[in-house]
């Protein structure tokens, strides 16, 4: 049985998804978004020349374990989303052009699989509607991986934080809030028509049954680690240093990390680094000492802060599964969160 696979390219996980579907012979096509390929090496190593930093980004898109025949690489809206992602306060534009990118490949998945060479279609969640559609008409297998909690867990327990914090109902977080609702109700069809969920954690798991979907359907795979550091001794200097990776939103749980820091005044010179793009309200990332915002880094600078760092932070409120907490931990560094 050959599965068209189509996914934008966000992540590790869905790259193990492709990789394990070629293991066992099962993967037809890879469709995604911003893949670099052995054949984008010359094209990366001129960007490297130039910009270091955004080739460093470019990395994380790297899939040198596939032959190029079984990928399928559509740049297209994703290539304006990372452009606008360099403009300052362009959240709702960089959300547009993401919803824009989701839909037009939805759509180009549902043409290829009317293709004889795919026997079922594989997607993720909100970007697979179309796809699962067509599948079902075609009389083919559909499959739909979960990455994240059921959205009524997210509304259990991020809305009462808005209630807590109302400065941080932005307009922007107003309406991306808005448009969650629709997205949701996409992601609930995604999951009744599917054949199969595939669910990313035991949590995960739990939410989506609790949510109606049917316990029988789901299949749990708990995402893996990293490969372990040989070495896990620190070099964290003479300053105590503090970590934190991911988006630095309120569903990761930042505004609570950086109230708790104002509160300690950064008492015998500490320091928090903060790894990530950030979502919250500007009021809520100034006037703070010892707190360095580092945005997106490549994945080398960020195992090196692993390193010399005394423990990662991550009071996440909401997430399918912690990536960055197996991530620090592969290197040695104790994590600090929360159930």
């Amino acid at each position: 049985m050959k599965w068209l696979f189509g996914s934008a390219a966000n992540n590790a996980h869905t790259h193990q998804a492709a990789l394990a579907l070629f293991e066992r012979d099962a993967l037809g096509l890879y469709s995604s978004t911003g893949v670099i390929t052995p054949d984008d090496r010359a094209l990366l190593e001129t960007v490297r020349r130039f910009a270091p930093r955004l080739a460093g980004k470019l990395d994380r898109r790297r899939l040198d374990f596939l032959p190029t025949k079984l990928l399928d690489c559509q740049w297209g809206w994703e290539a304006w989303r990372l452009a606008a992602s360099r403009v300052p306060g362009s959240m709702l534009i960089q959300d547009w052009f993401w919803e824009k990118n989701e839909r037009s490949l939805d759509r180009l998945w549902s043409r290829l699989l009317r293709q004889k060479r795919f026997d079922g279609f594989l997607g993720v969640e909100h970007g697979a509607l179309t796809a699962v559609r067509e599948a079902r008409r075609l009389g083919k297998k559909s499959a739909v991986i979960f990455m994240s909690l059921h959205h009524s867990f997210y509304e259990k327990w991020i809305e009462p934080e808005y209630e807590k914090f109302p400065e941080l109902l932005s307009p922007a977080a107003r309406r991306l809030s808005d448009l969650a609702r629709v997205r949701d109700r996409r992601r609930d069809e995604e999951a009744s028509l599917a054949d199969c969920v595939h669910a990313n954690s035991e949590l995960t798991r739990k939410t989506l049954v609790a949510a109606g979907v049917p316990a029988e359907k789901i299949f749990c795979v708990p995402l893996g680690a990293p490969p372990a550091a040989d070495d896990f001794r620190r070099t964290p200097g003479k300053k105590l240093r503090i970590l934190y990776s991911g988006p630095v939103s309120m569903r990761k749980g930042a505004h609570h990390l950086l109230l708790a820091w104002r509160k300690l005044k950064a008492r015998r010179g500490a320091e928090l680094h903060i790894y990530g793009i950030r979502l919250l309200p500007r009021q809520f990332c100034e006037g703070l000492a010892g707190v360095f915002f580092h945005g997106n880094v490549p994945s080398d600078e960020l195992r090196a802060a692993y390193r010399g760092s005394l423990a990662l932070v991550f009071p996440t409120l909401a997430d399918g599964f912690g990536m960055v907490a197996s991530e620090a931990l592969a290197q040695g560094l104790p994590v600090i969160t929360t159930p």
